[in-house]
């Protein structure tokens, strides 16, 4: 069978594909993955062959959209704008199902026009409709983006609108959650399968050797990392426990920047964080979904500090089941992320209730029950 993988180049996108690509291969399929050049290597590791094409999108995140309608616009566009090269790249191997994040992106388009099955997957929390019904074309920008889709979808060959088009995408899929992160997850049908992280070869939690001082690590993604307010804030806040304290400040701070350090801090542009989480007593985050799901699976305690309305929705589901912390961004300062940090780290209930997650998450299925779904939908 040949499968092909379509999803956001980010790593917090492409990351959680991995484990599943590398499971699909295993049970003897081809799979196929549209990336990029900065991408490319990495799911070749996993045993997917990259198909690559020509991102229109800007390389700065700071020159992406700031407001909530604008993104899906951006995106939108560039699906269009790839599809020629993508329905080139395989018109001569045509897979047999398609999985991606997006029914709008490139080449969910073309399994639809091709009539190829294709799987939803979630790597945040999953819905039943579309975003866009909430709203319908009583937002200008909503209503542009529909008008769009629709029309591309027309002269694609495709007979429906963007509304139908949306809802046949958002049937059912892969959900990359244990079923209790997710609201109402008792609601969400069998056609949902909720497997959890599906990582490759997962570190085991595990205690640093003795006389070694407690590990708190500090990331704010790959994306929007150039905060170095933040991370200065971070320093001062820990500059006098006996933690260890790394950060991953990302290609756009420089560590230099931010001034002298205290001796038990270090700032780094990149750090192996699955590594590093098994053996932390604590996670400051930003609240990215994949974050949270490696740090819990891990039963390491967090403090969340989101930026963006899908993390500040992360965050708040991480406060309301006792897995964490949460603070603004306004009121993260250096006391606030000092207190909410050696409160979780202390906190024998919040203990229990990662302990009772990561069993939840190792108990989803991960990555063998996503190969599952896929093969199933393929039929």
């Amino acid at each position: 069978m040949h499968i092909a993988f379509a999803t956001g180049m980010t790593t917090s996108h492409v990351g959680p594909m991995l484990g599943i690509v590398a499971e699909l291969r295993r049970r003897g399929h081809r799979v196929s993955y549209a990336v990029t050049d900065a991408f490319a290597d990495r799911v070749a590791a996993a045993g997917a062959r990259p198909v690559g094409y020509r991102s229109r999108l800007p390389r700065d995140p700071r020159a992406w959209p700031k407001d909530f309608f604008g993104l899906p616009l951006l995106l939108l566009d560039e699906a269009i704008a790839t599809l020629p090269e993508l329905a080139a790249a395989f018109a001569t191997d045509r897979p047999d199902v398609v999985v991606s994040e997006d029914p709008a992106s490139a080449l969910r388009l073309l399994a639809t026009r091709w009539d190829i099955p294709q799987v939803q997957v979630w790597s945040f929390l999953a819905s039943r409709t579309h975003w866009t019904a909430r709203y319908g074309h009583g937002h200008q920008d909503v209503s542009r983006l529909l008008t769009t889709l629709t029309e591309f979808l027309r002269r694609q060959g495709i007979d429906r609108t963007a509304e139908q088009h949306y809802a046949a995408g958002f049937d059912g899929g892969i959900v990359l959650l244990p079923r209790s992160y997710q609201p109402a997850g008792h609601e969400f049908g069998a056609g949902y399968s909720f497997v959890g992280p599906c990582l490759a070869d997962p570190p085991a939690a595990r205690a640093r050797a003795d006389g070694r001082r407690p590990l708190l690590l500090v990331s704010l993604g790959s994306i929007n990392t150039a905060h170095p307010e933040f991370y200065r804030t971070c320093a001062d806040a820990f500059a006098d426990l006996d933690w260890e304290v790394v950060m991953s400040v990302g290609s756009r701070t420089d560590a230099a920047a931010l001034g002298p350090l205290p001796r038990n801090v270090t700032a780094l542009p990149w750090v192996p964080q699955m590594e590093l989480l098994s053996t932390a007593r604590a996670f400051v985050t930003h609240a990215g979904m994949n974050s949270l799901m490696e740090a819990l699976y891990l039963r390491v305690p967090v403090v969340a500090v989101p930026r963006l309305p899908e993390q500040v929705t992360n965050a708040r589901r991480l406060v309301e089941l006792g897995l964490g912390r949460a603070l603004s961004v306004r009121r993260a300062t250096a006391e606030a992320l000092r207190s909410a940090v050696l409160a979780v780290a202390e906190d024998a209930a919040t203990r229990e209730r990662l302990a009772a997650m990561g069993a939840e998450m190792r108990a989803s299925g991960g990555a063998a029950a996503a190969a599952d779904h896929v093969e199933a939908a393929a039929g």
